[in-house]
Formats: C-alpha cells, sequence, structure tokens
C-alpha cells in the first residue's frame, strides 16, 4: 500500500471512528484548529482560492518531486476542509494529485454536513491543487 492510500485510510478511521455526525463535524472542525500555522506573507491574491465563500488561501511548493501544500480559511469548516486536502495531498507527486481527485471525502461521512458552498469550495480547492501540481508535470514525450 502507499504513503497517499495509507493517509486516506488514516483519514477515513479518525471519521469513521466518530458515531454521529456532529462528532465528524467537530472532528472535520479540530482538524483545521490543528492544522499549521498559515503565515501572513502566504495570504496574497496569488494564493487566493476564488470561488469560496468564505476567504481561503492555498500555498504550493515544489521540493524534490513532491508538492507540499499549506491552506487556510477564515471558517472554522473551511479551514477543516482545507486542513483535509492540505494532509491527504501534500508530499504527493503532480502525477498523483492529477489523477486522484477527492472520493474518499464520500467514505467519511460528512457529505451530508457540508453545505454546497461548502462542498463547492472543496471542489475549487481540488481544483487549484491540479492546477499547481499541472505546472511541474514532466514533459511528455512523443
Amino acid at each position: 500500500m502507499d504513503n497517499f492510500q495509507k493517509k486516506i485510510d488514516q483519514i477515513v478511521s479518525l471519521f469513521n471512528s466518530k458515531e454521529t455526525l456532529d462528532e465528524k463535524y467537530h472532528q472535520l472542525i479540530e482538524l483545521g484548529k490543528k492544522a499549521p500555522l498559515f503565515e501572513e506573507c502566504y495570504k496574497t491574491q496569488e494564493n487566493l482560492i476564488n470561488g469560496c465563500q468564505s476567504i481561503a488561501y492555498l500555498y504550493s511548493q515544489f521540493c524534490n518531486g513532491t508538492l507540499l501544500f499549506k491552506g487556510w480559511s477564515d471558517a472554522l469548516i473551511s479551514n477543516g476542509i482545507t486542513a483535509l486536502l492540505v494532509t491527504i495531498y501534500s508530499h504527493e507527486t503532480p502525477k498523483k494529485i492529477i489523477e486522484s481527485p477527492p472520493l474518499f471525502v464520500q467514505k467519511l461521512g460528512i457529505e451530508d454536513a457540508l453545505s454546497q458552498n461548502r462542498a463547492n469550495g472543496l471542489l475549487y480547492l481540488y481544483q487549484r491543487m491540479k492546477e499547481d501540481a499541472t505546472q511541474y508535470l514532466p514533459p511528455s514525450s512523443c
């Protein structure tokens, strides 16, 4: 099993250990609260995620063949969603990021807790991760 799948399995296990939707919702909020500090210097227009109802930022850095993401949102749930995706997709190759949409979210049992705007924000965030990853794909050979 690869590291990407291990991260997904750990997150799924964490959420599935919660019995109620409220507990899962609280777990999402806790992920956001425990996320690494997002420095003010990264809160720039170029890092702003367009389309999100709340203010959300994503910073990416390519290093040793993988991407490292940092993210932040001004809303508790959105910050939890950001922390969730940052945890899963950080330290993965551009190819893995592009080929692995966040289908695992369905296994967390939180889809009923996400408003349409938050669900859209999750997709906008992933789309931005894919766009950033695309910049670092190796050139294809013909």
